[in-house]
């Protein structure tokens, strides 16, 4: 956790220079970036179920066309985990690189906001068998997963912002060296983080 509280104060550091080198038109732009700190619980459903718990930084940027409505992109950083299956053999699961492209509405209040979050991200996804007769075998796949999700907004000042929110991924994934038919895949994750809004 300590590694990734020092790329999240990286990445808001860089975040930082960039917005001070920055033109001063662009405060007339609905434009924002951002970083969190996110988890993830994701389970492998098959008829029995795998669990895998990863910790991620997710660096975001939005547009917010009108007050009520943003179009919003996240890009999470890669983290594994690993279970154990029914016949007692390890697992583990690489999310990869996760990208998203969500639509944003929202309410508009001068101090705090409720907003959600609907849309399609793309897993670069790897589950290898690590313990048993397949051992080091593995399945890659990129997975669309659709996504919704609810946070809400603290305006700490004009510009600078604080969020949390929840978010629910949805999808199916083909590991045909060890399933004949699709994997679902349920993915919980919690998030929260700073925006700056120019």
């Amino acid at each position: 956790m300590n590694n990734m509280k020092k790329v999240t104060a990286i990445v808001l550091a860089a975040g930082a220079i960039g917005i001070a080198c920055m033109p001063a038109t662009a405060s007339a732009a609905g434009f924002y970036i951002g970083a969190d700190v996110a988890r993830l619980s994701t389970e492998l459903d098959y008829g029995f179920s795998e669990e895998y718990d990863t910790q991620h930084v997710r660096v975001k940027a939005g547009y917010e066309f009108a007050d009520f409505i943003a179009i919003e992109g996240h890009v999470y950083t890669s983290n594994d985990d690993d279970d154990i299956d029914i016949n007692g053999d390890r697992f583990g699961f690489d999310t990869g690189n996760i990208i998203g492209v969500y639509a944003k509405p929202k309410t508009n209040f001068a101090t705090a906001n409720v907003y959600g979050l609907v849309g399609l991200s793309i897993w670069d996804t790897t589950y290898t068998m690590l313990t048993g007769v397949l051992a080091t075998s593995r399945d890659t796949e990129s997975v669309v997963m659709f996504g919704f999700g609810v946070g809400g907004e603290f305006n700490i000042t004009k510009n600078l912002r604080f969020n949390i929110e929840g978010m629910l991924h949805v999808g199916s994934a083909d590991y045909s060296t060890f399933f004949a038919d699709s994997v679902d895949m349920y993915s919980l994750g919690l998030a929260a983080g700073m925006s700056y809004k120019f």
